[in-house]
């Protein structure tokens, strides 16, 4: 099912209304660092802070579905204004389809962006992955 010309992502982003990223290796650089008090620390990129603020100036909503739970997560999303901040689940799926839901869209309308086994129910989910 692969896009064969620029015209069909181009159809293919244009219903996205909602962007969900995983975090690790996605948002950040996939190295998750404990120091010797075992307080864990994430390297996000600046970069992500221009798209996210274009992305809302454009009117489209965002959300961070992890499977873990860390508070660099929380407190970087709220710096990016991303309002929809789902961690702890191990499965995706579910609780990717209970918010698309919520937000009265269509999985079509949504974008998925993962980078590992775990995210592939969450992939095949969503209009664009």
């Amino acid at each position: 099912m692969g896009l064969k010309t620029p015209a069909e992502l181009a159809a293919r982003c244009q219903p996205i209304e909602l962007l969900v990223t995983d975090v690790d290796g996605v948002l950040t650089d996939g190295l998750i660092v404990l120091d010797d008090r075992g307080i864990e620390t994430k390297h996000f990129h600046v970069r992500d802070g221009l798209a996210y603020s274009l992305w809302h100036k454009a009117g489209k909503q965002a959300a961070i579905l992890s499977g873990r739970n860390v508070p660099a997560v929380a407190r970087r999303a709220a710096e990016l204004r991303i309002a929809h901040v789902l961690q702890g689940h191990e499965q995706k799926e579910a609780p990717l389809r209970n918010l698309i839901e919520r937000l009265g869209l269509s999985p079509r309308q949504v974008c998925f962006v993962g980078d590992d086994l775990p995210d592939l129910p969450a992939l095949v989910t969503v209009g664009l992955a």
